[in-house]
């Protein structure tokens, strides 16, 4: 089986689901203020 064109598009949507992880991540941190639902999401204690 050649899956060679499959493994990229994988490693290009987990470059971009990394990116969007990281961002979703450092949301309630950076902005606190900005972001009440993902701050109440994920539960920060203050």
């Amino acid at each position: 089986m050649r899956n060679g064109p499959f493994r990229t598009g994988i490693s290009g949507l987990e470059r971009v689901h990394f990116r969007l992880y990281i961002t979703i991540f450092l949301m309630p941190v950076f902005y606190p203020c900005h972001a009440p639902g993902l701050t109440m999401s994920f539960q920060v204690p203050s």
